[in-house]
């Protein structure tokens, strides 16, 4: 009974120890390089270790340089799987393109001795691409409910020349790259894409004969490293519809013969890209112009249109609306207007003969006495029923 109580005492200590003072592994000395190995400078009181990233399986943050270097004045170098960092702060970000497994390795050099510590982690954030191409153009305004970014936008006539960088080596990767257009799909191979690094690949994307402005690339993306299946999507435009006017349909302004000073308002619907040109013409004579290269600014989709009828014959007159945007696609409107100058005003009430606002300010009067006769009728008949009873 003795012996087995013992027994019991020496494992309950050592569970003690072991929970009171957690081992931390470290890996000394696997780095190449000329050095001497000294520990007489890590005593009690001195000492230099990595503290952190170790043995840790990153995902989503970018993992932690953390070291401790104690009652010494040494001078420190990190290098990451054999390559040097300048980034010798406490506490601070390492900076990671690449996921992967890494081997992060600092030396302290202090007077003549040089101490070695090497820990090692994984990184594992989900695999992402980060995409440039050469557009000048993108449309901000319009976005797909899963995707985010402004999209590029093209010619109909243009080739699409786009470089994708992944955060993982292709040693690793297996990817698959699908193009989309309205219902077509495709399938791109190694005649469409090539890579000019272990992380980047160029891709190039012939015109298709669709008149469709909205084309997709998928990218399926499996690896056979940890957290690595992702689909990543990139859109892109092209400018294949002009901009579209309509009169406002509530005002019958082409339909209607004016007089005087009238307004009309039209609608102007832009495809992917700004507008850049507004000219009105009447009888071939440009009366309204707006232009802007990048861009007409503060326009909110409605053009008023001004025109004095009296500074034209009576009769049929020829209105025209051009309309050009970004990408030099242009509409051409024609609307026939009407003038007569001897009628009423369009904008102005018409005038009302003095004999006829004296009849109906009569009428008006006799229908109010009327009223007010049959109210006060009423109210006798009620009075002189209530003093009967």
């Amino acid at each position: 009974m003795i012996i087995i109580k013992l027994k019991t005492i020496i494992k309950c200590f050592f569970v003690f120890i072991l929970v009171s003072f957690p081992i931390v592994y470290h890996t000394k000395g696997s780095f190449i390089g000329n050095y001497s190995q000294n520990s007489q400078i890590l005593d009690e009181s001195s000492i230099f270790y990595i503290m952190a990233p170790e043995n840790n399986s990153i995902i989503y943050e970018m993992p932690i340089l953390s070291y401790y270097l104690n009652n010494i004045s040494a001078q420190l170098e990190f290098y990451l799987n054999g390559s040097f960092i300048s980034n010798t702060l406490n506490n601070t970000d390492l900076i990671l393109s690449v996921r992967g497994y890494y081997n992060l390795t600092g030396i302290a050099q202090s007077n003549n001795d040089t101490v070695v510590e090497s820990v090692f982690f994984s990184y594992f954030p989900v695999i992402s691409i980060d995409f440039s191409y050469d557009t000048i153009y993108h449309n901000d305004f319009f976005h797909f409910p899963d995707y985010s970014s402004p999209i590029p936008c093209y010619t109909y006539d243009e080739t699409v020349l786009l470089q994708a960088s992944f955060n993982e080596k292709n040693n690793s990767l297996n990817l698959l790259i699908h193009y989309q257009v309205s219902s077509n799909l495709y399938e791109l191979d190694s005649s469409n894409f090539t890579w000019t690094n272990d992380t980047c690949l160029n891709l190039i994307i012939e015109p298709l004969n669709f008149n469709v402005t909205t084309h997709k690339l998928v990218f399926d993306v499996t690896s056979s490293l940890p957290n690595g299946t992702n689909s990543i999507k990139f859109y892109f435009f092209r400018a294949v519809v002009p901009p579209l006017v309509e009169p406002d349909a509530y005002e019958n302004f082409v339909n209607t013969i004016h007089s005087g000073t009238v307004q009309g308002h039209f609608q102007v619907f832009r495809g992917i890209s700004d507008l850049t040109n507004i000219s009105v013409f009447l009888d071939n004579q440009l009366i309204q112009y707006y232009y802007n290269k990048n861009g007409i600014e503060d326009f909110s989709g409605i053009l008023t249109i001004t025109i004095n009828t009296t500074q034209y014959e009576d009769g049929e007159h020829e209105l025209r609306i051009i309309v050009t945007d970004f990408f030099n696609l242009t509409t051409d409107n024609n609307y026939l207007l009407t003038f007569d100058n001897f009628m009423t005003p369009t904008n102005e009430p018409p005038t009302m003969p003095l004999y006829l606002r004296i009849i109906l300010i009569s009428l008006s009067v006799i229908v109010a006495v009327s009223v007010i006769l049959q109210m006060l009728d009423k109210r006798y008949r009620f009075i002189d029923k209530l003093r009967r009873k």
